[in-house]
């Protein structure tokens, strides 16, 4: 669920019935790259220029969540070919 606001999202695990809070950035991420259906590429670049960080950074800063939300199987990362 997307914060109208823009101030996060809440994911919520069907799984256990936990509930995952989303900063901004990292909702910006879920958006682009889960909702729009975009490459996490594609996604770390509109969110990067977006809140003005480098690509860099913000995979740096993304990475622990991606991993943690991996583990839990809220989500699935696929390897390009």
């Amino acid at each position: 669920m997307l914060d109208p606001l823009a101030n996060g999202a809440l994911i919520l695990s069907l799984r256990d019935g936990t509930w995952t809070h989303l900063n901004s950035t990292a909702a910006a991420y879920w958006r682009w790259a889960v909702m729009e259906s975009r490459t996490h590429v594609e996604a770390i670049t509109i969110v990067a220029d977006r809140f003005g960080v480098s690509r860099e950074r913000l995979k740096t800063e993304l990475d622990p969540l991606l991993r943690d939300l991996q583990h839990r199987r809220l989500i699935t990362m696929e390897v390009s070919p």
